[in-house]
């Protein structure tokens, strides 16, 4: 358990003891003299059989005197008569009261009456001569707070992090610590619902060892717990499931998450998997003789076999929701090219892309839109990549030509489609020498247009509709992030946020890691006031 991720911690305040007072026994010219009343009397002076000593106020009788030289012994004093018991209205700090009848067993005053000092009042606060409200800025632990001014009707107490840098409605800090030291590990690969309600992301130590946190707005972080560690892989869109690979490999298998913590094993490997938005799980096993055999879990179902890979070195690039649609590639090697594969529940498990144009022997997957009816990637001779390209059933391969002659490198991992596959957003290569990539966008009404024209950006978020996509820049400055729409272009994020009005104090975050499918919610990683965290940023509109 992460004890650094509890945003519900509260002040702690030290309790306030309260003395009784005690009488001051003096010595003085050889007599003992009393400065509290609650004391019997004393007898006469041993030396001169003095008078019967003064009845005490409260005490026992005073005892005799001692025999003088010339004198009698003095007589005894007489018995006190019983003092009066401390009231809340004797005018007199007495009993266990903590100021003039006031404090202990005293009643404070309630909101409205008269006070001349805080402790007077039940909530702490004297303004004016009159005891006030409690409130959630008035530096008292007070009212229905579960620190000072925060929690409960204050709202979240909080955390270190949230202390150190400027919070608002925009921007937030998820991961970070709770007490008043900065927290030993790091934050990375958020992740955010399609609504954009719920993130998880994993926590690092300092030994490499990761534990996954799911995060609500209701509920703050909640960490998942892996013996040995795990590292997320997916979260489902509604948020509902988090897929997570063991780090310990030796005998482990993918685990699924729910938001309660529990979790149930997918039988699959701990890597490549993959987790469909609607909590399908794809995965497999290895098999005999370098292949792989590729399974799908659907949620609340059995682990179904899709086929066999005859590889087992590759990566899942895509699936739909229900993972109905799967695509992937391997990478080349001294006798394959790229080799592509594509699973459809109508078409099985397919190697290979029929219809690629020469000079390509082979290509990449390396997006698919959310419907399942599009990919996208590039055409390859050998190891070397060759063309953009879009896919669909109708169409087949269409290369969509680039507007840089030379044909440029290409950005194999910044790409991406929207929902309908309408949208296309990639990185091309602009500059040879210097290795400097350009975003461009494609549309089917446009062709291939560059979004940043003559600055170096790569962009792999697009929102459902394509209307909102992210990227970054070539340096790692906060300015180098940027938000394109189609109603104002390409703008620093940063510089955007500032314009309208965000206080941007203690901030410093790289490009958006994840987007929700609406294109108003993103998740990055950053460091507010010099600590790394999550955040969940609302971009502007």
């Amino acid at each position: 358990m992460i004890r650094s991720f509890d945003p519900r911690s509260s002040v702690a305040l030290g309790s306030l003891v309260a003395l009784g007072s005690l009488a001051a026994l003096v010595a003085c010219n050889g007599r003992l003299e009393v400065t509290d009343d609650n004391v019997g009397g004393v007898g006469g002076d041993a030396s001169s059989g003095g008078s019967a000593g003064d009845a005490g106020s409260g005490g026992s009788a005073g005892s005799a005197g001692a025999s003088g030289s010339a004198g009698a012994a003095g007589a005894a004093g007489a018995a006190g008569s019983g003092g009066d018991a401390p009231s809340c209205t004797d005018g007199i700090k007495n009993g266990d009261e903590e100021l003039v009848d006031y404090g202990g067993s005293c009643p404070s005053g309630d909101t409205g009456d008269a006070c001349d000092h805080p402790m007077q009042c039940t909530h702490g606060v004297c303004s004016d001569g009159v005891c006030q409200p409690p409130r959630c800025d008035d530096g008292v632990f007070n009212g229905d707070e579960a620190g000072l001014d925060c929690g409960g009707s204050c709202g979240p107490c909080l955390t270190l992090c949230q202390r150190q840098c400027a919070v608002s409605d925009t921007i937030i800090p998820l991961g970070c610590d709770a007490g008043e030291e900065a927290p030993v590990g790091v934050t990375s690969n958020p992740r955010v619902s399609d609504d954009g309600s719920i993130i998880a992301f994993d926590y690092c130590y300092a030994d490499s060892r990761c534990t996954p946190i799911y995060w609500t707005a209701s509920g703050g972080p909640f960490p998942l717990e892996v013996t040995g560690g795990a590292a997320l892989t997916g979260l489902s869109g509604d948020g509902q499931h988090v897929l997570v690979s063991p780090q310990v490999a030796l005998g482990g298998q993918a685990l699924l998450f729910s938001p309660d913590g529990t979790s149930q094993q997918t039988g699959l490997r701990p890597s490549p998997v993959l987790l469909g938005a609607e909590g399908a799980v794809v995965g497999g096993t290895i098999g005999s003789n370098d292949t792989f055999d590729l399974l799908r879990l659907p949620l609340g179902g059995a682990a179904a076999s899709l086929g066999t890979l005859p590889f087992t070195n590759f990566i899942f690039t895509g699936a739909t929701p229900d993972a109905s649609v799967i695509v992937g590639y391997a990478g080349p090697n001294s006798v394959q090219p790229y080799r592509p594969f594509r699973y459809s529940a109508q078409d099985g498990l397919v190697l290979g892309i029929e219809g690629l144009p020469s000079p390509a022997d082979g290509a990449s997957i390396n997006a698919l839109s959310r419907d399942g009816q599009t990919f996208a990637g590039i055409t390859t001779s050998g190891s070397s990549r060759v063309q953009v390209y879009r896919w669909t059933q109708q169409e087949g391969v269409v290369e969509l030509g680039t507007p840089l002659a030379p044909a440029p490198g290409i950005d194999a991992e910044a790409m991406a489609l929207n929902d309908d596959g309408s949208v296309l957003v990639f990185a091309l290569e602009t500059d040879a020498v210097s290795g400097n990539f350009s975003t461009f966008r494609w549309t089917e009404a446009g062709g291939v247009e560059a979004l940043t024209p003559g600055s170096q950006t790569t962009a792999s978020l697009i929102s459902g509709d394509g209307s909102v996509i992210l990227g970054r820049g070539a340096d790692s400055s906060d300015y180098s992030a940027f938000v394109w729409t189609q109603a104002s272009g390409a703008r620093s994020l940063r510089a955007t946020l500032e314009a309208a009005g965000v206080d941007m104090t203690g901030w410093s975050f790289g490009i958006p890691t994840s987007l929700s499918r609406d294109g108003r919610i993103a998740a990055g990683v950053g460091t507010c006031g010099g600590i790394p965290t999550v955040y969940r940023m609302v971009l502007p509109e």
